[in-house]
């Protein structure tokens, strides 16, 4: 445990024990952290803390998995350990939820730790490169009234428990990114929706625990790996060649940038996956998503300003 790392769990947990609607449960994954046991201790007095210690860093997905079957509420809801939620955050993000029998999902809005004037995200957007953004990254912060969106991130989401036993939960395959990108798709599939509350608001200081992954081996791989298991065929078919040549684009700016292999490494082992992809895909009739195309978005302009931002 680094001396960041418990500060940062420290910070959650206070804002976790100041909402306006208390959490009736809270479970901390300690992920390949240990020693941070009696940090959970000092708030049992406030919350009802269970601690599940993972000897090893076993994955986002995987902790969230394992910590779900502790969880009894109806609904389940998700924050990391470096992000900070407002007070009425989870009343928020309740409000929203209950709006609509078939919402399985709400997503925060996430700040920047460090200008919480400024948007991390409001859900997420699939763009027709297989790439998927950080809805409203870098705007000006607003309250808007709940709306629809594709999915939520990972980072601080609520999950009706009805939905995720339907679908599932987070892959534990998918290790680290894109986990959340896959259950949006498997949720629209069942029929659900998401929404984004942006009064639920939560300062999230991004990738503070990214050094303990290769960012580009995930990121690269798992956003192969949601198009085949999810996309539906037409919409493969349709941007077939854009996806392949921004997908080559990647691996040259990333082999070029980072002097490693871990871009090839990531193809590789994707194709190695082909096979299992799709016996998954028919198997569990993956790409039948009703009004899927209305969420790939041409995403060249934005696909552009991040190539010229790499090439910094």
């Amino acid at each position: 445990m680094t001396p960041e790392t418990g500060e940062l769990l420290d910070r959650c947990l206070k804002s976790l024990a100041r909402q306006t609607a208390m959490p009736r449960e809270v479970i901390v994954a300690l992920n390949g952290c240990g020693g941070m046991e009696e940090l959970c201790d000092r708030w049992r007095n406030i919350l009802s803390i269970k601690v599940i210690a993972l000897d090893e860093n076993v994955g986002f997905a995987k902790a969230a998995l394992q910590a779900l079957p502790q969880i009894t509420s109806r609904w389940v809801g998700v924050i990391n350990a470096d992000a900070v939620a407002e007070a009425d955050w989870l009343e928020e993000m309740i409000k929203a939820g209950e709006s609509a029998p078939d919402i399985a999902s709400v997503a925060s809005a996430e700040l920047m730790a460090d200008n919480p004037a400024l948007l991390e995200s409001l859900g997420l957007e699939v763009g027709a490169s297989g790439t998927t953004y950080l809805a409203g990254l870098g705007k000006q912060y607003r309250e808007d009234p709940v709306r629809e969106v594709f999915a939520a991130t990972g980072g601080a989401t609520l999950f009706r428990r009805e939905a995720i036993e339907q679908v599932g939960f987070f892959d534990p395959r998918f290790f680290v990114y894109y986990e959340d990108v896959d259950l949006g798709w498997r949720l629209r599939g069942g029929g659900w929706r998401v929404v984004a509350a942006s009064r639920a608001r939560v300062h999230h200081k991004g990738s503070a625990f990214v050094k303990h992954a290769p960012k580009t081996y995930h990121l690269q791989k798992n956003k192969l790996v949601v198009i085949i298991r999810n996309w539906p065929a037409s919409a493969i078919l349709r941007n077939l060649l854009y996806i392949l040549f921004m997908d080559a684009v990647s691996v040259f700016i990333s082999s070029y940038k980072e002097k490693s292999l871990n871009s090839l490494k990531a193809r590789i082992s994707f194709i190695l996956e082909l096979p299992v992809l799709f016996w998954e895909r028919k198997k569990k009739l993956r790409g039948q998503v009703p009004g899927a195309e209305k969420w790939i978005f041409d995403d060249r302009a934005k696909a552009l300003k991040r190539l010229k931002w790499k090439f910094r």
